[in-house]
């Protein structure tokens, strides 16, 4: 967003998921809350390799297109290279978008490559969903031949009847936000975190 986007909204407002890492908008001029992405993608990671995971395929959205999903792939690199395990790019897939569909072919992409992976990052639930159904046609077993994780658990905990693990972004522990946000409502002041 510019300063001139926002110059008509002659409300309060809290931007919600807007980190402003990709944008131009001085910081002054909004509040927001919002989840690390980047820690999420290197915690939704290192959750695998602490299992002893090293052969990671990985779907994202994008690598490069300036969202959450650029900032899980950079999340997630980073774990890879803090753990001392190389990034090989065959692991990894990129998808059009983050839907079921999308992470069966996902996965079904990491699959016909023959590699050896033991888990599946998937950048959402709804493609660890759709990499769950692409392994199981295969006839491998989740978690016993190949695990998955997915980002968000926006679901209702289905994915877990599948031994699908999630990693879950909670806003209601976040007090900081939440004051953000009852500050912003009542036009005051709020610190820059």
């Amino acid at each position: 967003y510019t300063p001139s986007e926002i110059a008509v909204i002659n409300v309060p407002f809290v931007m919600c998921a807007y980190t402003n890492r990709f944008g131009t908008l001085p910081p002054k001029l909004f509040s927001s809350v919002y989840c690390d992405d980047y820690m999420i993608g290197y915690n939704t990671a290192k959750t695998l390799i602490d299992a002893g995971h090293k052969k990671i395929g990985a779907i994202f959205t994008s690598k490069s297109d300036r969202s959450a999903s650029q900032l899980h792939y950079q999340g997630f690199c980073a774990a890879l290279s803090d753990s001392g395990i190389e990034l090989e790019d065959k692991y990894i897939v990129e998808t059009k978008n983050n839907s079921i569909e999308m992470g069966c072919a996902g996965a079904n992409t990491l699959l016909n490559r023959g590699l050896d992976m033991t888990a599946v990052f998937a950048d959402s639930d709804a493609m660890a969903f759709g990499a769950l159904k692409a392994i199981d046609d295969r006839g491998f077993r989740v978690p016993e031949d190949i695990s998955v994780i997915g980002i968000d658990g926006k679901g209702d905990g289905s994915l877990a009847d599948f031994g699908v693990t999630y990693k879950q972004v909670d806003l209601k522990d976040n007090k900081p936000d939440l004051e953000a946000i009852e500050k912003a409502v009542k036009k005051e002041k709020t610190e820059q975190f």
